[in-house]
């Protein structure tokens, strides 16, 4: 279920896949091995190219501005051009 909602592009099960495949947990990582494998593989059947994404790092010290980038890029990119956004933000400063 979890996987053919992933290939579906439904959000809720992009969130629960990151959740388990960021896992510590023992028993989440052959899940997500296999949930892993059995998208790529359904990428390849499909014909899908594996190069229909690119990544985007932002840095910088606090008030910088990259939320406010991220922000008009992101609405940028959907609004003029269609494309689907993900932002995965990660503060090194919490544990």
């Amino acid at each position: 279920e979890l996987a053919e909602g992933l290939i579906g592009g439904k959000r809720v099960c992009l969130a629960r896949a990151i959740t388990l495949i960021e896992s510590l947990k023992d028993e989440h990582h052959l899940q997500a091995q296999y949930l892993l494998e059995y998208v790529l593989k359904h990428k390849k059947a499909r014909g899908d190219s594996m190069n229909q994404s690119f990544r985007l790092g932002v840095a910088g010290p606090p008030g910088a501005g990259k939320s406010t980038f991220i922000e008009a890029l992101g609405t940028m990119l959907v609004q003029e051009l269609g494309y689907k956004v993900a932002v995965l933000a990660i503060d090194p400063s919490s544990s």
